[in-house]
């Protein structure tokens, strides 16, 4: 449909960094969800990096034109 928005937003940055911007502590390694993310972020301590792809979401709205009420 518009292939051009298909593009994903890939954010990598420390643990402690990624803890700080979400409030969340990420006690292990893993795939976590946190508030107002998209998708979950991915959690290694060993690299310490947290990497996280945020998804294009498009909604698509159909609209009425307004009539006399």
């Amino acid at each position: 449909m518009w292939p051009e928005c298909n593009n994903h937003v890939r954010i990598t940055d420390t643990v402690a960094e990624w803890e700080e911007w979400t409030g969340t502590r990420f006690p292990d390694d893993g795939m976590y969800t946190f508030p107002a993310g998209l998708a979950p972020v991915a959690i290694d301590h060993g690299r310490d990096r947290g990497c996280y792809w945020e998804p294009s979401v498009w909604i698509v709205h159909t609209v009425q034109p307004d009539t006399p009420g």
